[in-house]
């Protein structure tokens, strides 16, 4: 089987390692630590000891598994212009590497890692690790998952938290965006494998349309790549409505939750982050308008 990658418009750090070589020998040990899901956007997370995954939806009862998700209105497919992505399905974390993390930052943990937003966390594997398995398969219990991306962390989850420096200090600690290739029921305590045997599921690397810069600390993104983002935005946000106007609705609703604003400015910003917010905000933007607008173009 091929898997189809632009390796150019991959950051270094996450291109796929086709041959799985790397993830050999580094997979004993690894185990399902929680499991969470939320059943709408903005919702708490739910701890479950086990879950169904539904092959090319999520884990069921989960706000994405449904497209009711704070992000669920984005279409941004890199394969499938004007579609959502797979990899929205579902999320993995590294415990450890959140821990090393915070402990680096000097940042208390959250009371529950599913505070995170993330839906399966694991223990015995490291962030890198993950992000070297995008492009491949994990299997998780009797289920396997495709690795379409590194899950970057956003404002919105670092404001539910109310802690302050969360999504610079996780930044390549937050986890990875996968799509569900075999369904399955997973448990916590579940044994883990980042190199399966058997035949490969899954074919098509599937990104998304990311913007330019979409994988920079929002710190190290320059005033170019944020203005450029911020002229799409708008765009971004009409052609949307017209095929979701509920998402578009939702996704703000979310954000505004936490005191900010996806489509404008915060509605109660702290001032010496909100440049933080508008970064990613806007960043999350480009990718939104440049896929959907051409979409509606073409298609009068």
């Amino acid at each position: 089987f091929l898997i189809r990658v632009r390796l150019g418009e991959l950051e270094p750090a996450h291109q796929p390692q086709i041959f799985r070589r790397f993830c050999r020998g580094a997979t004993m040990g690894i185990k399902v630590d929680g499991i969470f899901v939320a059943p709408a956007a903005s919702l708490p997370m739910e701890e479950r000891d086990s879950a169904e995954l539904i092959a090319g939806k999520g884990i069921s009862g989960d706000r994405y598994a449904s497209q009711t998700g704070t992000y669920s209105v984005l279409r941004v497919s890199a394969q499938r212009p004007g579609e959502r992505e797979p990899g929205r399905q579902i999320t993995l974390l590294s415990a450890d590497s959140v821990d090393a993390a915070l402990a680096r930052a000097g940042l208390t943990p959250p009371a529950s890692l599913g505070d995170l937003r993330r839906n399966v966390v694991l223990r015995g594997v490291s962030a890198a690790q993950l992000l070297s398995a995008i492009g491949t398969e994990i299997a998780i219990g009797e289920a396997r998952v495709f690795v379409h991306r590194n899950c970057v962390p956003c404002m919105y989850n670092e404001r539910k938290n109310g802690c302050a420096g969360l999504m610079e200090a996780l930044w390549e600690d937050a986890g990875v965006a996968c799509e569900v290739v075999r369904a399955g029921v997973i448990s916590k305590g579940d044994a883990v494998s980042l190199a399966p045997t058997g035949p490969v599921l899954s074919t098509v690397l599937d990104g998304g349309a990311q913007a330019p810069g979409y994988y920079v600390r929002p710190s190290k993104r320059t005033a170019e790549q944020v203005r450029a983002a911020r002229e799409r935005l708008g765009a971004a946000k009409q052609a949307l409505s017209k095929v979701d106007p509920e998402g578009v609705q939702r996704i703000e609703a979310s954000y505004q939750s936490a005191g900010l604003s996806f489509w404008g400015r915060g509605v109660a910003p702290i001032p010496e982050q909100q440049w933080v917010h508008d970064r990613l905000a806007v960043a999350v933007a480009v990718g939104v308008a440049a896929v959907v607008v051409g979409l509606f173009v073409s298609r009068k």
